[in-house]
């Protein structure tokens, strides 16, 4: 990435319930997400690369 870019990405965690699992496609992808997103390595990861910075909403 270049200087002046910005990457976003945008995760869906969440617990499958009987709605989610009748009405959504993104079921078990949920679980995995989550799993992922609190997994220490991965704070840990980011926390080790000076150059990214995690922001939300609040931020913007």
């Amino acid at each position: 990435m270049a200087d002046d870019e910005t990457m976003v990405l945008v995760f869906h965690p969440g617990y499958l319930d009987a709605f989610i699992l009748g009405n959504s496609s993104l079921t078990v992808n949920r679980t995995k997400e989550v799993d992922a997103l609190i997994d220490p390595a991965l704070r840990a990861w980011l926390e080790a690369h000076d150059d990214l910075r995690l922001v939300d909403y609040r931020d913007l």
